[in-house]
């Protein structure tokens, strides 16, 4: 593969960053991430791809962005993209970029310090002083992470932060939440708040499905189906739906007292950026065909912690 490919000989490969469903990512000698991958999500038929159609265009359309001058400083600069020729008669495909650091990581190491990364330069001390032996090393670090995952601090007692899981758990939530807002959002421009307020799901759920001529209906609001899972659209216990109370605040431009009820843990400015991001997106895609943007997928670039990069979905 290395003799049929350029792209392995240029730099080497000197660690791996990560691997998710559809391949893998490394770091090169040059302070690039490569990233070599063999299919795609496919958002028609919520299947793979093995062609990557979609993630194949996204990043030729970001290379070509990068080298001509075009791209924002919130794009993902792709600085080589192509083929990988394999003997297991199929084709990979690799996108040479910058490092990113994963939001999802990010978070972890801001809410939940501590247990999941035990520094080399840690265990050689404790090892120096006796109180690690050689062979419990191994086994030190995977109590360690462990622990990080249960929410234990390195003194052994339950933090009153949060575990690994729920900072991840939360950070993806937030994110779905602001994929839903930046929806509502455009919906707000392009209907005006009122009518979302005057808007019932159920009912219109029943007419869609009950009438004999849904196009005599063209103009009523329609939600995305994938819409609802972050952002309420009932009106419980009294209370006005999220739905109605959000899409007057979006057109009042009141999102700092939407961010000020929902997020927590991501960065208020990170946050603003990402919302006008998917904002843009979301104009000519669905909420499913961003379904796996989340914390593991977008990031920043050192040294521009505010801007997002979304770099797989």
């Amino acid at each position: 593969m290395v003799a049929n490919n350029n792209i392995f000989q240029k730099n080497n490969i000197v660690e791996n960053l990560g691997a998710g469903s559809y391949g893998f990512v490394v770091g090169l000698d040059n302070d690039h991430a490569l990233k070599v991958y063999v299919g795609s999500f496919d958002p028609t038929t919520r299947g793979t791809d093995p062609g990557a159609k979609s993630d194949v265009e996204r990043y030729g359309a970001f290379y070509e962005k990068a080298f001509g001058g075009t791209a924002s400083v919130s794009e993902l600069h792709v600085f080589r993209e192509g083929k990988i020729k394999t003997p297991f008669g199929r084709d990979w495909f690799y996108a040479e970029m910058p490092k990113i650091v994963p939001y999802s990581e990010h978070m972890r190491q801001v809410h939940a310090p501590g247990a999941e990364d035990v520094s080399d330069e840690e265990v050689k001390k404790l090892v120096a002083t006796g109180k690690l032996a050689p062979e419990d090393v191994e086994d030190f670090r995977k109590y360690k992470a462990s622990a990080a995952s249960r929410g234990v601090s390195k003194t052994g007692l339950v933090r009153q932060g949060r575990s690994l899981k729920e900072v991840t758990d939360r950070v993806n939530f937030e994110i779905l939440f602001l994929k839903e807002l930046a929806y509502l959002a455009n919906l707000v421009d392009d209907r005006g708040a009122q009518a979302i307020a005057e808007f019932d799901p159920e009912e219109a759920y029943a007419q869609q499905h009950g009438r004999a001529f849904p196009e005599d209906h063209k103009d009523e609001i329609k939600l995305d189906s994938d819409f609802g899972a972050a952002i309420d659209t009932k009106s419980r216990g009294g209370k006005r739906a999220q739905l109605a109370e959000f899409a007057e605040l979006l057109e009042q431009g009141n999102l700092d007292v939407i961010f000020s009820q929902e997020i927590s843990l991501l960065d208020k400015t990170y946050a603003k950026n990402l919302f006008n991001q998917l904002k843009g997106l979301l104009k000519t895609k669905t909420l499913n065909d961003i379904r796996d943007i989340r914390g593991a997928n977008i990031g920043f670039y050192k040294g521009r912690e505010k801007v997002p990069i979304i770099f797989d979905y």
